[in-house]
């Protein structure tokens, strides 16, 4: 039943029929979410990314979009896997895309951390997302040992 929603989908969506095209999006969202009908969620997940992005314009669309958020948000398991990194390296574009979607998300921003040890200097990139997620306010350098305070060394890039 999966494998026919995914066909409906892709296929709704080339010809632009959108309320077919939204009918199946939902269906999808809702096995991939809550394992609706009894399916594995990890190997649904899977196949909507090989028939998705087997089919892909290269455009970016609501299934897309939504592939990527629960593979960032829910699926970590299933990112950690050998079966994610066969399908990173089939399909390219998915790459591309949670790529994308880490960079608006601001997790690709970064900043400059040198070390105040005047012998040592040390520069490490720090995520600035992941200061504000977890409160950060002290580093370790690698290179010396030293800990220290972000508000005493942060550089913006």
């Amino acid at each position: 039943m999966f494998a026919v929603l995914l066909d409906i989908h892709v296929i709704a969506d080339k010809y632009v029929v959108t309320a077919l095209r939204d009918h199946a999006l939902k269906d999808i969202k809702d096995i991939l979410t809550r394992g609706n009908y009894g399916q594995d969620i990890p190997a649904c997940l899977s196949d909507a990314i090989e028939a998705y992005y087997g089919a892909a314009t290269g455009l970016s669309s609501d299934l897309g979009d939504f592939l990527v958020a629960i593979l960032l948000e829910q699926q970590q398991d299933f990112t950690n896997s050998d079966a994610f990194d066969a399908l990173i390296q089939s399909y390219p574009q998915l790459a591309v895309d949670l790529t994308m979607s880490q960079k608006q998300a601001g997790w690709l921003n970064t900043y400059r951390v040198v070390c105040p040890q005047s012998d040592c200097r040390f520069v490490q990139p720090l995520q600035a997302k992941r200061l504000q997620k977890q409160c950060l306010t002290s580093a370790y350098c690698q290179r010396c040992g030293l800990y220290y305070r972000f508000s005493d060394v942060l550089k913006i890039n």
